[in-house]
């Protein structure tokens, strides 16, 4: 077994004012305007799905460089999605719109085995 590591780029999405509120609190033009542009609108003023792309896919394509054999990486689903996306070799923009689609939902708990 291997040291821990926190690595703040393998954090969820930050929601700037959205944090901790409920979806019925959130005023719901600001709700339509993040469906409108999932992948660069700041919820909130927090950060934008483009912008946790690429900070996931930093923390990625270093892991990469690394002689590790086996990392177990614990993160919420909005991230796995991102390495998900790192896997597949998608270009950033892709990246993120691949991560903030819905079809492909991580239960709570779940594990997810990558190979890389």
């Amino acid at each position: 077994c291997g040291n821990v590591i926190f690595d703040p780029r393998l954090a969820e999405m930050h929601f700037g004012d959205w944090e901790l509120r409920p979806w019925a609190d959130i005023p719901r033009p600001e709700v339509e305007a993040w469906v409108k542009d999932v992948v660069a609108y700041r919820p909130g003023g927090g950060e934008s799905v483009l912008q946790i792309a690429e900070r996931v896919k930093a923390f990625h394509d270093e892991l990469l460089q690394q002689p590790h054999q086996t990392v177990a990486i614990i993160c919420h689903a909005g991230t796995i999605r991102m390495l998900l996306g790192c896997q597949r070799g998608l270009p950033i923009v892709e990246m993120a719109r691949y991560a903030a689609q819905v079809r492909h939902k991580i239960g709570y708990g779940e594990v997810v085995l990558l190979d890389m």
